[in-house]
Formats: structure tokens, sequence, C-alpha cells
């Protein structure tokens, strides 16, 4: 669907108006390594369930949710913060964390690749975002958006 249009995925196509993308969840469990120090995910089978806005936007394989187990949560707080703070490469995919929620944190897949162990920075467009486009994506600070947000000019005292 998204390769036919960039829209597709969110719903209400004429063609499938029941239809709507980003309910393939990509999951991963983050583990500790036997000498207790080191942390790897684990990724696990895809499989059908609620969809988010960006996964419907974007598709499904742009988000990755990385479970963190509750002995990991609270033991290994600034290692934690450290390695989430790394971007991540799944195939030649670089993904990059962007939101955490109750013991999970979602990687993002961003607009750069790896080809012959070099990174490349694709052009952003409809369907590749940088993760500073994201996030301007799903809450642009434009005040001329009709969004709740200080702006210094729109301010005036009596």
């Amino acid at each position: 669907m998204l390769s036919s249009n960039p829209f597709g995925g969110v719903g209400n196509n004429p063609n499938k108006p029941d239809w709507y993308g980003g309910k393939v969840q990509f999951r991963a469990i983050l583990r500790l390594e036997p000498d207790g120090n080191q942390f790897r995910m684990e990724l696990e089978e895809p499989h059908l369930g609620p969809s988010c806005r960006v996964a419907r936007r974007f598709g499904s394989w742009c988000v990755l949710r990385v479970r963190i187990p509750n002995d990991i949560l609270h033991n290994k707080g600034q290692a934690l913060t450290a390695f989430f703070q790394r971007p991540f490469v799944l195939w030649d995919r670089v993904y990059e964390a962007l939101y955490a929620k109750e013991n999970s944190v979602f990687l993002f897949r961003t607009n750069k690749v790896i080809r012959n162990g070099n990174v490349m920075v694709l052009p952003e467009d409809d369907s590749e975002k940088s993760p500073w486009g994201y996030l301007k994506w799903m809450n642009p600070l434009d005040p001329e958006k009709d969004q709740v947000c200080y702006h210094s000019t729109t301010l005036k005292r009596k």
C-alpha cells in the first residue's frame, strides 16, 4: 500500500476502505550478557497488534519496540541510558531511540544506511526521516498550525 501511496497506510483508502497499516509489530527484548555488564537485544517474531500513528504513516518496519525487564530497568540506570543513546543497525538501516514508555524504548528507523561499512545519510522525504524529522512531524512547533505553543510575539501585556 505504501509503495503506491505514501499515505496509504493511514486508512480511508477508497480501494480498501476498512484497511489501515501499521499493525505488524516488530519487537525485541533487552537481555544482559552472562558477565552482567553488557546488554544485547534479542529480536522476537513479528506479530499483529495495535497500530500507532508513525507505523500507519511510515510503515510497521519503521518502529522497533524494545522491552526492558524490570530487573534491568531498575538496576542499570546510567548504563541503560548510555546504551540507548547510540544508534543501532538492523540489516543495513540505522535505528535510534526517540521515545520511551513504561518498560519499553521505541527505536525509529532513520534516514541513515550502512553501505560498504560507511554511513550514508539519505535525503529526507515522505518515507525517510531523521530523528529530528520524526519529532517535527509528530509535533510541529509552528505557531501557525493551531498548535498550543509559546511564541514571544503572540503574547501581549495589557
